[in-house]
Order: structure tokens, then sequence, then C-alpha cells
């Protein structure tokens, strides 16, 4: 093997360790490992170009709605966002993949090692958070009487 390709090699060996201790500390930070702060998080789907943000309860009825009008929805796991999601509509009907990493109640933790994959259906231009997702996709992330989470999400 040439120099070339042996300094080729190291740099990418160097590019893929620091990738994984990254990723090894953004769970750190987060709480994702096992024993992790309120029992959170755990690898569950969200990929590297996910965002974090915060979400709340969405609370029925669902429609009518700006995604699906009057139409009955093609499913309970919804969701409604804010203006940074929302991208004039375009966002309409697309999946959102959602991770629990942490509940703003501590004796109201997140569930481990689960998401929720959830339809926008509507848009919440007041929204305290960064988007709603329904009761029952709230439900399969964290305690449902939690007031609020911190979570990771990203476009599926």
């Amino acid at each position: 093997m040439g120099k070339a390709m042996k300094v080729l090699l190291m740099l990418c060996m160097v590019g893929y360790l620091a990738s994984v201790a990254f990723a090894i500390r953004v769970n750190d930070d987060n709480g994702a490992e096992e024993g992790g702060a309120n029992g959170e998080g755990g690898a569950s789907g969200i990929r590297s170009g996910g965002a974090l943000g915060t979400v709340s309860v969405y609370d029925p009825p669902y429609t009518p709605n700006q995604c699906y009008g009057d139409d009955p929805l093609p499913t309970t796991l919804v969701a409604t966002v804010n203006d940074a999601l929302w991208e004039n509509g375009d966002r309409c009907k697309q999946t959102l993949r959602v991770r629990c990493i942490k509940s703003t109640d501590a004796s109201k933790p997140c569930k481990r090692h689960t998401s929720v994959d959830v339809r926008v259906a509507d848009y919440c231009p007041n929204c305290e958070t960064t988007f709603q997702i329904s009761d029952d996709a709230y439900a399969i992330i964290a305690d449902p009487d939690a007031p609020s989470l911190q979570v990771g999400f990203s476009w599926v």
C-alpha cells in the first residue's frame, strides 16, 4: 500500500472515530444511555441530521384541520407543527419520527428506547412548543401526564 493510500485510510479512521465519539457525547448529554437521567432516551430510530425540539399534547378533535380538511385522518398518530416546521404547508401529510429525550417533570418520565412516527395534520401558529402530537402518540413515548417533553425528531 502506497504512502498516500495509508494517509487517506488514516484520515478516514480519524473521521469515523470522531463521529462515534460525538454520537456518544450527544447521547450522554441527553441522558440517552442506559440509566440516563429521568430514564429517557435510547437509540430509537432518530438518525443523524435530526433536530431537537419540544413537544406537548395535541388535544382532539383533530378534524377539521389544514392538511386533511374534514376528511377522516389515516391514523390517530398525528401532529400539529409551528411556523418553523410548517414551511407554508409543504410539510402537510409528511411524517415525523419523534423520540422523547427528557420530560419537563421528572416524576413523569419518557419511555425508554421508543419512538413514534406521526403524520403532520395541522398548523399551530401559536404553539408554545416546536410541535404538538396526539395523545395516542404522546402515550407511546412518555407518561401521558407529563406537561411537555424535550425530543429528538427527524422527517422520514
